[in-house]
């Protein structure tokens, strides 16, 4: 059965689709399909991008592609999304990761009508793991390639360097781990080596490709015909390019903001420039601050980006200029925070360095920004299509690119030292602050959170605990709800 453009708003992450529904509404371009060949060829891979940028719709494809053909390789596709202990150091979860990891390799070796090697039937630690995998790989006259989803699901940001250490041991020239991280939130901790112990491949689509529009346009007309339908004619041919490129290629914030502007009975450019600030005041900035209570130890460095932010959307906003160059002192000094930025969908970074012109000072990375924020501060705040023109163009010349040279602004700016092991505030949040909003599209209706108090669960870490199976067990509570519930719970946490 086909599944609704209506239905689509309901699925938070690529994994809630089946295959068939998957391949239905998941497009991929050219330049995709390089991210998907790294991730099935050989060689341990970071798939690194913000939240929404696509790594569980490139590594669920890659999967798809390995299972479907009579390949020489194996895949298993594992989202930590579902693990069981999210507060956890990694003395506490590696014991329960260990042989969690080896039941689902086992459980797709079944799936697949393979026969299954005993030593994956009772594997408890790593070393057993590794002899498991070689076995398995030997029996199966195949290499082996493991998907790891969603890795900051195991446990707190501090803890992840367990879970590095897992994936540099059981990497060989048998077994090739992918996993997807997010710019800035990620401790890989001190025996794993971010340059030389994995590949590391950016999952952002970059408006400089030249199937980028088309991309965007494809997904338009898959999942929001109507805006199509409504448009004005002249607006229509640069419709997805401009919505595409505003969001810095961010297939979530994409859809998001494409979801907004379905309320308008008319796609005009007027209700594109209402669309725009829409994604700054009630999207982004609004999402920044929901960040508070999700990051952590790196809680600290939230409150530099929202001080840096304005700044540099006023700067490029008054010129008019949709990126510009940082020097790398600022970045060797504050470069977490600009991550912190990279993860919440403000800015993305285009190159690693670049000369600083007007200054001759130095070199340092460009930033492409969100064209919803820099709108913001544009003056006179009305979009024309000389001003659509100005925000697509992409800028090849430093001259006009806004610097920040090492006497700038941004030196008054450092950065805070990160908190040591600590808890997730969200977890203590009551269920309550899960509502349907438009900061929280994907939450919960009133029937749910009424259902879940009744059976006393109050916060967001009681509903947490609780399994998809034992929440169809509360009143009013089927199999769609019990998921729209864990899913909203656990993109609340991980959003």
């Amino acid at each position: 059965m086909m599944i609704s453009i209506d239905e689509i708003g309901m699925r938070i992450a690529s994994e809630d689709f089946t295959a068939a529904e998957f391949g239905q509404f998941h497009l991929f371009s050219q330049t995709d399909e390089q991210v998907i060949r790294r991730l099935i060829v050989p060689g341990p891979v970071l798939l690194r991008g913000p939240r929404g940028s696509g790594k569980s719709a490139y590594m669920l494809e890659a999967h798809l592609r390995i299972r479907s053909t009579e390949s020489t390789t194996f895949s298993a596709y594992i989202s930590l999304r579902h693990f069981p202990l999210l507060s956890a150091k990694a003395d506490e979860y590696l014991p329960v990761l260990v042989p969690f990891v080896a039941e689902l390799i086992k459980k797709e070796v079944v799936d697949r009508g393979m026969q299954c090697p005993e030593q994956l039937e009772s594997v408890k630690t790593i070393a057993e793991l590794n002899v498991a995998l070689s076995t398995l790989g030997a029996k199966l006259q195949r290499r082996i390639v493991i998907m790891f989803d969603d890795v900051a699901h195991i446990g707190r940001e501090t803890s992840l360097a367990g879970f590095f250490d897992f994936f540099r041991t059981i990497s060989s020239n048998i077994v090739s781990c992918k996993a997807a991280i997010y710019p800035g939130v990620t401790k890989f901790g001190a025996r794993f080596d971010y340059y030389s112990d994995a590949t590391v491949v950016e999952a952002q689509r970059d408006e400089r490709a030249p199937d980028f529009g088309e991309f965007f346009s494809r997904l338009l007309d898959a999942q929001h015909p109507q805006l199509v339908s409504r448009s004005e004619t002249k607006l229509l041919p640069i419709l997805a390019l401009l919505l595409g490129r505003a969001v810095l290629g961010n297939v979530r914030a994409f859809n998001a903001l494409c979801t907004h502007l379905g309320a308008y009975p008319r796609i005009t450019v007027q209700s594109v420039g209402e669309g725009l600030k829409w994604l700054a005041s009630d999207y982004l900035y609004p999402a920044l601050e929901e960040l508070q209570t999700k990051l952590g130890g790196y809680k600290p460095l939230l409150s530099v980006a929202e001080q840096i932010a304005p700044i540099i959307f006023d700067d490029c906003g008054k010129r008019g200029v949709n990126a510009m160059i940082v020097h790398r002192e600022h970045i060797q000094r504050i470069g977490k925070v600009f991550e912190i930025l990279e993860y919440s969908g403000f800015i993305a970074k285009r190159e690693a360095s670049r000369s600083l012109t007007k200054s001759a000072s130095g070199r340092g990375p460009r930033y492409a920004l969100s064209l919803g924020p820099l709108f913001e501060q544009i003056p006179g705040k009305t979009l024309s299509y000389e001003l659509i023109a100005s925000l697509l163009r992409v800028t090849v010349s430093n001259e006009e690119l806004v610097e920040y040279p090492p006497n700038s602004q941004l030196q008054k700016f450092s950065c805070p030292e990160q908190l040591d092991d600590s808890e997730l505030d969200i977890l203590s949040l009551p269920i309550s602050d899960l509502a349907v909003s438009d900061a929280i599209p994907y939450g919960l209706t009133p029937l749910m959170i009424a259902s879940l108090q009744n059976a006393k669960l109050n916060t967001v870490e009681d509903v947490v605990k609780v399994s998809v199976e034992g929440l169809k067990q509360l009143p009013q509570i089927g199999d769609s709800k019990a998921r729209r519930i864990r899913n909203a719970v656990e993109q609340a946490i991980w959003m």
